[in-house]
């Protein structure tokens, strides 16, 4: 069945046709995704197509589609050498990366831009407006002090489905039960939503990938939401060397309030509004580097570089790629031979990643038992990364279900140890295990799946190394030493412990930390009974990665402790104001 989107490309098939006969760029607005476009192409030209669209999420649902066509997203795109003629871009929500592929399609004989989000495209071309649909988006004149009960006011009385966005999951949770809503926290629970009837309520965490996500789920299959009840504050990253995320009340950039196409109201100040985002420079410098790995002079005058320049992390980000070891600063810069480039692992391009990727690098002069170990655990974390059943999950079910496997020093060793118990080392490449069907190890198996596809993300990198599953005395110590430089720029102060009945540890920002300090966050941290002695107040910890709310949520710890003057060697100084 054609969309409307569709409709309109076919009603205006010559013009179109004139504008790509006539200009190498042409650009789309008002539409979503690649889809359409691509799909016009294919049916009306004869050349061969190459879409790229701005998430997993949405190059999955094309593919689904249309399965003829080659498909890449956009963040597979700036590390790819593309060479074909006629390429469908859909633009990023992050304007950086749309201005990184675009410097990676220059060599296109034909560009479509899908200008997702009206972004501001540093590139000149024809621009096509087939619509101008305006929905309406209406303002709170302040933003109340009460999200749950303001929300609770509009939607009643309402007939119609309607999306509520806010600021954490515990909001999401607390109102989805108070109302008897939908809750969705990840792209799998929007792939598998459905309505059933006319006057649903889903409630969804206030975050920009899954509001894109939401998007393009509507195009591809209609869910009939009628009005959007957004809130004013977004997940927001806070980069090194304090790297944790956590919510401010920020104003939302105007583009992810006008992405719906329907009815949207707004509880902030509508003057409270921004127009842009601020980036993350860590990805973007490495996509960079890579280009002008060559001729690394040059990187300097790039404008995409100098608009990073501005961000007031730069300098931490560059930093923080020296001292992970992926760039010395000599003549320009030149690129080592971490394993992050010597093996390509471009997919794992982000500061969580990096880190483990890190502690891994470490691993290779000390042991192919050590590689063996943190390579596990690398694998279940990349395997539960967005998985309904995620990472603290297991450990829950671990540490439980299956407390033999608990290790006192860190759940980092108790994945190891669950990886160990489950999958058998066999020629450098892992199988699951025979085992007891009652066992409850193999309950976990058949009730979670995605546990089976741990092997597969083990395997995919296992061929770049050596790997021993014969421990030694030194293999803990070891294996606790490369994540500690993994993780060296996520690390706080305990300033205080509490003991708990529950089976994972937490912990948050101190509320009484200053971020503007520039020291060490101060951590509240709660551990089980069986862990207690472990952790004392003043402690240094490392962490794997944390989501801090602005509520009095704790959040589930997975990390190290950590050590002064082996950080301090480590950091290079990084941390002298900090730890002295």
């Amino acid at each position: 069945m054609a969309s409307d989107e569709y409709r309109l490309l076919e009603a205006n098939k010559t013009a179109i046709f004139h504008a790509l006969d006539t200009h190498r760029t042409v650009i789309f607005e008002n539409l979503v995704g690649a889809y359409s476009v691509a799909r016009f192409l294919l049916e009306y030209g004869n050349f061969a197509v190459t879409a790229v669209e701005n998430s997993s999420f949405a190059a999955d649902l094309l593919k689904n589609s249309l399965s003829s066509l080659s498909v890449l997203t956009i963040d597979d795109l700036l590390w790819t050498d593309v060479e074909c003629d006629w390429v469908v871009l859909a633009t990023s929500i992050d304007d950086t990366v749309t201005q990184l592929a675009l410097q990676q399609l220059q060599t296109a004989k034909k560009l479509i831009i899908v200008n997702n989000y009206g972004s501001r495209l540093d590139c000149s071309g024809i621009s096509i407006n087939l619509q101008n649909p305006v929905f309406e988006v209406f303002f709170a004149t302040s933003e109340p002090p009460d999200l749950l009960s303001e929300a609770e006011k509009l939607i009643k009385n309402r007939n119609s489905n309607i999306i509520v966005l806010l600021p954490s999951k515990k909001q999401v949770k607390e109102f989805a039960t108070m109302t008897g809503s939908t809750s969705v926290f990840s792209e799998n629970d929007l792939s598998s939503l459905r309505l059933v009837n006319q006057s649903n309520v889903v409630v969804m965490q206030n975050d920009k990938e899954l509001i894109n996500s939401l998007r393009y789920l509507n195009f591809y299959r209609s869910v009939g939401f009628s009005l959007t009840i957004q809130s004013g504050i977004e997940n927001r990253l806070v980069h090194s060397p304090l790297n944790f995320d956590y919510t401010l009340p920020t104003p939302i950039p105007q583009k992810y309030l006008r992405a719906f196409p329907w009815e949207t109201s707004v509880l902030i100040n509508e003057k409270s509004l921004t127009d842009l985002s601020l980036s993350d420079p860590l990805v973007p410098l490495l996509v960079l580097m890579k280009k002008y790995k060559n001729s690394s002079e040059a990187m300097f005058d790039d404008r995409i570089f100098c608009s990073l320049a501005k961000v007031p992390s730069f300098e931490h980000c560059l930093a923080q790629l020296e001292r992970w070891g992926l760039v010395e600063y000599t003549n320009g810069f030149r690129l080592t031979d971490h394993i992050f480039w010597k093996y390509k692992l471009y997919r794992m391009a982000g500061r969580k990643w990096l880190g483990l990727l890190t502690a891994l690098e470490s691993s290779l002069p000390l042991g192919a038992d050590v590689t063996f170990v943190l390579l596990s655990i690398l694998s279940i974390c990349r395997t539960l990364d967005t998985a309904s059943y995620s990472i603290w999950s297991l450990l829950h079910d671990i540490n439980s279900k299956v407390p033999s496997l608990k290790s006192m020093e860190s759940d980092f060793i108790t994945l190891a140890n669950f990886f160990v118990s489950t999958f058998k080392l066999i020629n450098n490449f892992v199988v699951q295990q025979s085992m007891d069907s009652n066992s409850e190890l193999s309950r976990l198996l058949h009730r979670h799946k995605i546990l089976r596809q741990i092997p597969d993300c083990f395997n995919e990198l296992a061929r770049h190394f050596v790997l021993s599953d014969a421990f030694g005395d030194s293999t803990l110590t070891n294996t606790l030493m490369c994540l500690r430089k993994g993780l060296m720029f996520n690390i706080g102060v305990i300033s205080s412990v509490t003991v708990t009945e529950k089976p994972l540890a937490r912990f948050k920002v101190d509320p009484e930390y200053d971020s503007n300090s520039g020291l060490l966050p101060s951590l509240l941290i709660e551990v089980p009974v069986d862990i207690a002695a472990f952790y004392r107040t003043g402690d240094l910890v490392h962490w794997y990665t944390l989501h801090n709310h602005s509520d009095e949520s704790m959040y589930p710890f997975l990390g190290v402790k950590g050590f002064k003057q082996e950080t301090l060697q480590r950091s290079n100084g990084y941390y002298v104001r900090s730890l002295t």
